[in-house]
Parts: C-alpha cells; structure tokens; sequence
C-alpha cells in the first residue's frame, strides 16, 4: 500500500525510504523486488520525476510483434507492410 502511495503522488524521497525499510528486513515479501529495483536506482528516480514515458513506443512495438506473428511464414514483405499500414 506505501509503495503505491509513494509511486502513484511521484515521491522520490518517499520510495527511497520505502526501498531502505524493504532491503532492512528480508522477511519482508518485497525484498526481492527491492533488491532488483536498488541495481536500476536511476532509472526509477527519471521514472518518477521526469514526465517522459515509453508507453506510447512499447504499445506500437508489441503491435507491430503480434501482427509478425499472425503473419509468420504465410505472408512476405509487402503484405505485412500492407497489414500494417492499414491498421495505423
């Protein structure tokens, strides 16, 4: 619930806190996620001060892989390209 809290208001002194209350305790269920989130510490402190997000790229990117996928060994070049101009 913390974590949420801390997340969703962009707090990053507040997720630094949270991170140190979870890596103290190792009975605790989310120090394992923790431990990950402490080696990638830059990244989660852009993430939540910076008003930039991949969101719109990833969603494209998985689009673009399911189509591959629906298309993969039937269909050469054009008509995947062709599918997937018109799904733009």
């Amino acid at each position: 619930q913390q974590y949420r809290t801390v997340v969703e208001a962009r707090d990053v002194e507040g997720f630094l806190q949270w991170l140190r209350g979870q890596l103290s305790s190792r009975e605790r269920p989310f120090y394992y996620y923790a431990f990950r989130l402490r080696s990638d510490i830059q990244a989660v402190k852009n993430a939540l001060t910076l008003p930039f997000s991949n969101g719109l790229l990833e969603g494209q990117i998985n689009r673009l892989k399911t189509i591959k996928r629906l298309t993969y060994g039937r269909a050469g070049l054009t008509v995947l390209e062709k599918r997937i101009l018109y799904q733009l």
